[in-house]
């Protein structure tokens, strides 16, 4: 009997080693496979540098043409070197999703309509119409750019009168908030 019993004892023990082993195994394997969906992520999505710019207009522009191109000449930031100052526009160096806002703001006794396109699409626009007043409004837009595409700032259709926009209290600003596989 004592020997039934030792013989059972050691079964048992063997087995749950041999449970320990394929465990092991079988979690080992998981790991592996994980590892190399990993690499695969990363090998589609290197990290990328950071990206955003913020600039300012710091002139008056009276009057503003129909869908003429603000060009913000006082660059407060360009880390990655996206924005033109020459051309206004950004040019995104990566694929990705990406912010961008625009706080504008309009002379006393005119009005100001102003948008964000995309490769000449409209992808947010603002207008403030207020009378006898300075007023400031914001428009803000996130948008998944490929790599080369161009996103600017422009006034928008004319909403009455002449429109002006006043230097000092206008910015236009963006940054890539995830860069994305291709």
């Amino acid at each position: 009997m004592f020997h039934r019993i030792l013989m059972l004892a050691f079964f048992s023990y063997s087995q749950c080693f041999l449970e320990d082993q394929l465990s092991t195994q079988q979690r080992f394997t998981a790991l592996e496979a994980r590892v190399k969906q990993l690499e695969a992520y990363t090998a589609r999505c290197p990290c990328v540098d950071a990206v955003g710019f913020n600039v300012q207009l710091i002139h008056d522009i009276s009057p503003m043409g129909q869908y003429q191109h603000i060009i913000f000449d006082n660059i407060l930031a360009n880390i990655g070197n996206g924005y033109d100052k020459y051309s206004g526009h950004f040019t995104a160096p990566y694929h990705g999703l990406y912010t961008f806002a625009v706080s504008f703001t309009k002379m006393r006794d005119r009005n100001l309509s102003v948008q964000v396109v995309k490769n000449g699409a409209t992808i947010a626009q603002g207008l403030t119409l207020t009378k006898d007043v300075y007023d400031t409004a914001t428009v803000t837009a996130t948008v998944e750019l490929n790599k080369g595409d161009r996103v600017w700032v422009e006034n928008g259709y004319p909403v009455g009168g002449v429109e002006d926009i006043h230097g000092y209290w206008t910015f236009f600003s963006g940054h890539l908030v995830m860069s994305m596989p291709n």
